[in-house]
């Protein structure tokens, strides 16, 4: 069955409490599970601030980016005009014998939002959305940015999304 819950991260995907240096663990992974429909994504958020936009996902991931991982804190951050890249983290774990379909909804505002996901068993692999991006081309035609996750049973599932826009934006969980 397939499940239309949204991780409702409008943009909290910009904040977590996820150590990433060298080895990724996550200090809190977000529980997803059938009681949990829509899951509060701030407290489980990390962001850092890439002014020149020159890290790459292997930077991050491994813990060489120049920049600190912070949590969220407050509740709506607006980021303003800026040509800076902002990145967040967070992982997500399935404790099911089931696999399971979750979504994981951004605001509309950003131009460009690449997701990059790995676990322990499966290799990074990464999609791209953006409210420039065509509906045709967008996991769901819908204003909103949203991104499928496949967690597989029994799994933890490591999220790094890396954003950026000519526009201004928010973070509201």
């Amino acid at each position: 069955a397939v499940k239309h819950s949204a991780l409702n991260a409008v943009l909290a995907a910009l904040a977590a409490v996820v150590t990433w240096s060298g080895a990724v663990e996550a200090a809190v992974p977000v529980r997803v599970d059938e009681d949990h429909g829509r899951a509060q994504l701030r407290p489980h958020l990390e962001t850092a601030v890439d002014p020149g936009g020159s890290w790459t996902v292997s930077d991050v991931i491994n813990g060489h980016a120049p920049g600190e991982f912070r949590a969220a804190t407050g509740t709506v951050h607006h980021v303003g005009f800026s040509t800076a890249v902002h990145w967040a983290r967070l992982a997500l774990v399935n404790p099911s014998d089931q696999r399971d379909e979750r979504w994981l909804e951004l605001s509309r505002g950003i131009d460009h939002a690449t997701l990059f996901t790995f676990s322990a068993a499966t290799p990074l692999s990464s999609r791209e959305l953006g409210k420039l991006m065509p509906f045709s081309k967008r996991d769901v035609a819908h204003t909103s940015i949203l991104f499928k996750v496949l967690l597989e049973p029994n799994e933890t599932r490591h999220l790094l999304l890396r954003l950026q826009s000519e526009d201004t934006f928010f973070i509201d969980p």
